[in-house]
């Protein structure tokens, strides 16, 4: 398989930021003859690391505490970056665990990307206004980044 679009997160408000832009992606490509394979998963450990066989381009959409960033940011990051360090992760075997063992086990994708969305609340069932906001954008990032830009997204952000 060529590429795998993965969001991590868990039902508690932003956290469900990733499962809502593979919704965003499946939906785009749909209608797309793409070797694109989407999954939502809550907990990246060991379903990552079987998701991850065979896969040559990864990409991997994740909530993160927005610090100095606006809430529904955007920040690509190398998932080789993450392997050196334990992430701090609701998660537990979080992502950057995941990827250190698939590298070691030699089943890690040639290409990793990780698109960090700035979140605020993790808690409650809904996303926060400005991470709602992102999820078109973001989905419309991945597709670029998987080379499918022929796709259109389309969100509630007046578009």
């Amino acid at each position: 398989m060529s590429a795998l679009v993965i969001g991590v997160g868990s039902p508690f408000g932003d956290d469900r930021v990733g499962w809502e832009v593979v919704a965003a992606v499946r939906m785009a490509l749909r209608s797309a003859p793409a070797p694109v394979r989407t999954l939502a998963c809550d907990r990246p450990g060991a379903a990552l690391l079987e998701a991850l066989e065979g896969v040559k381009h990864a990409v991997i959409v994740d909530a993160a505490r927005a610090g100095d960033c606006p809430p529904g940011s955007l920040r690509w990051l190398d998932g080789r970056g993450l392997e050196g360090e334990r992430a701090a992760s609701s998660h537990g075997f979080g992502l950057a665990e995941a990827l250190a063992l698939a590298r070691a086990l030699g089943d890690a994708p040639r290409r990793v990307d990780v698109l960090a969305i700035a979140a605020v609340r993790f808690e409650g069932d809904a996303l926060s206004e400005p991470v709602r906001a992102a999820v078109p954008l973001a989905a419309r990032a991945v597709l670029e980044r998987i080379d499918a830009q022929r796709v259109c997204v389309h969100g509630d952000s007046g578009e």
